[in-house]
């Protein structure tokens, strides 16, 4: 009997030591109050009443506790300044942010039918969900992205569209890296230069080879730009020639490539799925992607006139 009462002694007091740790911390943790910034806000140049709208931002918090859940709002202002006239175009509730976290996010949102054509400046602003918690610096809470246009036309223009890609299968490419511990490749310029050469020939020729009708292969388009055919890496080995990855695929309606069906050819972030989509589903274009023999990338887009799209990745 007294070793029993002992033991529920013990576990009294064990029970009554984690209520007051409890007691102590639960009032602690609600009175964090986050410090969310927006860092950058970029969008698509124009946009269509009732039409797509690309949107890219970047936040973080500068405080020191989690942010919990995040209300994220884009406006749509005829002038230059946050205020109660803007439009509302779309409301999410996001993921939180932990402290000192650095989120990066892109999205197709889409502008109301509502909404008259006009010239108008993007704005974004997050805040925290949870009326409990207040922002200790709410004038970082938003950002007003440069003048766009909404027309009734569609005028996104194929390089826009082409550059947003590239971005995105680029970010893409890091993400595979980094889920399997590979380092992250940097941009290199002269790369994409390789790469925009190559993928503007094969649209334009009709063919999907790394090697072009005369013969020239990714080692012949490297010395034709002058990149570095050998460099040697921080453990002494030296790399010689470009890797590249290649990949074509159709746009628009019927159409049925790698799990996707209608492939939208004004969605920069569809386009970048399809390409990613398919590098990881090919053992070769998987292996380049994620080989630890290359530091540097570039990449290009190029769409041929029967609607068929090309992505090139030029590695080195």
């Amino acid at each position: 009997m007294p070793i029993s009462v002992s033991m529920r002694s013990t576990q009294i007091r064990i029970t009554f030591f984690l209520f007051l740790i409890l007691y102590i911390q639960i009032p602690t943790l609600a009175l964090g109050n986050p410090d969310i910034e927006v860092i950058s806000f970029e969008t698509a140049p124009s946009a269509v009443p009732g039409g797509a709208f690309y949107v890219e931002y970047t936040v973080t918090n500068n405080g020191n506790y989690t942010s919990g859940p995040l209300q994220l709002t884009y406006y749509l202002s005829a002038e230059n300044t946050f205020s109660s006239k803007n439009i509302i175009i779309g409301q999410h509730t996001i993921r939180s942010v932990r402290p000192w976290e650095i989120a990066t996010a892109y999205a197709i949102e889409s502008i109301p039918s509502t909404v008259p054509p006009a010239l108008y400046y993007p704005i974004i602003e997050i805040i925290p969900a949870q009326p409990m918690l207040k922002d200790i610096n709410p004038e970082n809470n938003f950002l007003i992205a440069p003048q766009i246009k909404v027309t009734v036309q569609k005028n996104l223009s194929r390089e826009w569209i082409n550059k947003k890609a590239s971005k995105l299968l680029f970010v893409k490419t890091n993400e595979e890296r980094e889920r399997r511990n590979r380092a992250p490749l940097t941009y290199n310029e002269m790369l994409e230069s390789i790469a925009q050469g190559h993928a503007d020939d094969m649209s334009k020729r009709n063919y999907l080879d790394h090697i072009s009708p005369e013969g020239k292969s990714p080692h012949d388009r490297a010395v034709e730009q002058e990149y570095p055919r050998e460099r040697i890496r921080e453990d002494k080995s030296v790399i010689y020639g470009i890797g590249e990855n290649i990949v074509r695929f159709p746009t628009g309606n019927s159409v049925y490539v790698n799990g996707f069906g209608y492939i939208d050819p004004a969605d920069p972030i569809q386009l970048a799925n399809v390409a990613i989509t398919s590098f990881l589903n090919s053992a070769s274009h998987k292996e380049t992607l994620l080989s630890d023999i290359y530091r540097e990338i570039g990449i290009a887009a190029m769409m041929a006139q029967d609607g068929y799209y090309y992505l090139v990745q030029n590695f080195g």
